[in-house]
């Protein structure tokens, strides 16, 4: 009855594009393994399926005394990262356990939902649900459910109004893998699973720096980027970082269609490839670990360089 309810809920509130349901097992026991984007995700995958499915939650949400009541009657399976290490794996056995009787339970690698939309690292607790278990693991991804109520968008989880009723989401099951797969192997099938979903988003076809630029416009001091040297970036600063580089690249190479990127993962490599892109021109990122002296006497100097640059152009920004 309650699973009834939630399916008559979610289905008023979301409109589900399900790609792959023929995956999900029709009998016997799997192990769903999902990312994690907003409070509602547990409800989006069980409109999905007629299957009862155990899901993995923090032990923390059973002692809500709503909330618990209602994980007991949906059979979910309590779990918590402050435990010790034998009742964290009594609970992967205990998973392990329901999937050998033929269950469906589903864990979110994650451990949490992501804040920003990408896709965070991948927790080994899936590796050991499946240590003494021959079932398959069956990827999940959930797409465009970022910027729905439950999510976490504008520096908070609820409140904000929903931009439309029904909110499209796409939630894609993908081919069984072998029990035996790694957590870096899973993430990877969970990855191109959301490149592919992005088939299915309305105005796909627009082209990425039009995009950005109508984002910006629309919430200029919303949070965009930000990087582990602490470089935080609204989307107008981001906007003014990225066409100043843009007309720096111009002046250097105003006939080359590609220009190579050598660069860390940052907040500089992403002003650079969204100002390349700007001018209507391909980024191509190159690996900048290459070779060691490439990351001592190159990449250093110039990523120091950029980041100089990066700050003295959001400073005039405000200005």
């Amino acid at each position: 009855m309650v699973r009834f309810v939630i399916f008559l809920i979610i289905h008023t509130l979301y409109k589900i594009k399900i790609i792959g349901k023929e995956n999900i097992p029709a009998a016997g026991g799997a192990l769903l393994v999902c990312n994690h984007v907003s409070f509602a995700d547990r409800c989006l995958i069980i409109a999905c399926t007629r299957r009862v499915i155990r899901f993995m939650s923090l032990r923390s949400l059973f002692e809500n005394k709503f909330l618990g009541l209602l994980f007991s009657i949906m059979k979910f399976i309590p779990i918590a990262d402050t435990d010790s290490p034998k009742k964290l794996l009594e609970s992967f056995t205990e998973a392990g356990d329901h999937i050998n009787d033929g269950e469906i339970v589903c864990i979110f690698a994650e451990g949490a939902i992501t804040r920003t939309g990408n896709l965070l690292r991948f927790e080994k607790g899936m590796e050991r649900i499946m240590k003494k278990v021959n079932a398959p693991i069956i990827p999940v991804h959930l797409d465009r459910v970022r910027g729905s109520i439950f999510s976490f968008e504008g520096e908070t989880f609820f409140n904000k109004i929903p931009s439309r009723i029904p909110y499209p989401v796409t939630i894609s099951f993908g081919k069984p893998m072998s029990p035996e797969s790694s957590v870096s192997e899973v993430r990877a099938v969970v990855s191109e699973m959301g490149a592919d979903a992005y088939q299915f988003r309305p105005g796909k076809d627009i082209h990425l720096p039009l995009r950005f630029y109508s984002q910006a416009k629309k919430h200029p001091n919303r949070f965009c980027m930000v990087d582990s040297r602490g470089s935080e970036l609204s989307y107008a600063k981001t906007f003014i970082a990225s066409m100043a580089f843009s007309r720096a690249i111009k002046r250097h190479c105003p006939e080359d269609d590609m220009i190579g990127v050598m660069l860390p993962n940052s907040v500089g490599a992403g002003l650079v490839n969204i100002g390349i892109s700007l001018l209507g021109k391909c980024p191509v990122n190159l690996n900048f670990t290459a070779s060691e002296e490439s990351v001592d006497n190159v990449n250093l100097k110039v990523w120091d360089s950029t980041y100089f640059f990066i700050q003295r152009i959001c400073r005039k920004g405000e200005n």
